[in-house]
């Protein structure tokens, strides 16, 4: 059995000592004495580690899948949804970008029909969303590591960043704004 929340993944072994997976930007190993928790990198991960997952949330599920997504090169888009009477989800499924096929498109597509997914159900029991499906079985090349920024559910502006082209926007329109009016002086001496 496995919990996910938004900083390690928790993988209950058959002893009782449990494995984290460190979901930040260090996605390697580390070993410690018996007294700490023992990381594991995602990429060390295997498939029926995935299948035996549980997240208390259908938003941490998609955050743990997007993160796989984004290591092992392909982006995600949510599929099928099932809700019960009282409008709460029960049934979610998670898939590559790439599956499905594009119908009567004149533009060129993406979709290459490709399996890979991940299907989570609502235990009542255990209150909790488990992974029912996990196919990791992609039809197409994955992305390398150093192009994966490049995908375009990935090319996002950080803080920092924004920060920066705003700067940069303002300081365009204070020049734009003094040429203007040095002209406008040069035009009304001239005059």
């Amino acid at each position: 059995m496995s919990t996910y929340s938004e900083t390690t993944v928790h993988l209950e072994c058959d002893t009782d000592d449990e494995v984290e997976i460190n979901s930040g930007n260090d996605l390697c190993s580390q070993q410690g004495n018996e007294n700490s928790n023992d990381y594991k990198c995602i990429s060390d991960l295997t498939d029926d580690d995935i299948r035996g997952m549980e997240f208390s949330t259908e938003t941490e599920a998609t955050s743990f899948y997007k993160l796989y997504a984004h290591f092992h090169g392909f982006a995600v888009r949510k599929d099928d949804v099932k809700r019960d009477r009282e409008k709460k989800i029960y049934m979610r499924q998670l898939l590559c970008n790439k599956a499905g096929t594009s119908t009567g498109n004149m533009r060129p597509t993406t979709r290459t029909g490709c399996e890979a997914k991940l299907r989570l159900l609502y235990d009542v029991d255990c209150k909790k969303f488990r992974v029912s499906v996990f196919n990791p079985t992609h039809n197409h090349d994955l992305t390398p590591e150093r192009f994966v920024h490049l995908i375009p559910n990935y090319r996002k502006l950080t803080e920092a960043d924004k920060q920066v082209v705003n700067g940069f926007i303002s300081r365009v329109r204070l020049m734009v704004m003094h040429h203007f009016f040095q002209s406008l002086v040069l035009q009304m001496m001239d005059a």
